[in-house]
């Protein structure tokens, strides 16, 4: 809860900051953009969980590329840290999702393809955390890195 305030606290605090500035309103579309993207291959992910032959198949495997290849393309033109920042916030948002479904119907916990994917995508939030952890970040890259992870 305390995570979705303070992105909610973020996103207005940009909104209002880049009203009047086209190339900060692009970033926002962009980021819009690639989350969508990384959510449509989080939704063919869980599909190949549960259809094992689909996930077998080649038309899995074209459509992952070609969400990869889109998710590679939204990011393009932006900075190293930038796009670890964004995968990162973008992963927290999807685990943060499955955890409330979670705890909306514990039943699901039971369900082996959810726990898979609940473990998947916490494994996902934690490689970005390490990778970021590593990272030479500058003082707003850190600020907003420390907001994420829910540090003060």
């Amino acid at each position: 809860m305390k995570l979705n305030v303070v992105c909610l606290s973020c996103f207005f605090v940009c909104l209002a900051a880049c009203k009047d500035n086209p190339k900060k309103i692009k970033s926002e579309q962009q980021r819009s953009d690639y989350e969508k993207t990384l959510d449509a291959m989080e939704k063919l992910q869980e599909k190949g969980l549960e259809d094992s032959a689909f996930q077998e198949s080649k038309e899995y495997a074209k459509e992952m590329e070609r969400t990869a290849i889109q998710a590679s393309k939204k990011m393009n033109g932006m900075r190293e840290n930038d796009k670890l920042l964004l995968e990162y916030e973008t992963s927290l948002k999807i685990l943060s999702a499955c955890t409330s479904e979670a705890n909306g119907h514990p039943e699901l916990l039971k369900d082996l393809s959810f726990a898979e994917k609940l473990k998947m995508r916490t494994d996902r939030v934690r490689e970005v955390y390490l990778k970021l952890k590593k990272t030479n970040l500058n003082p707003l890259e850190k600020r907003k890195f420390e907001l994420l992870s829910g540090k003060k």
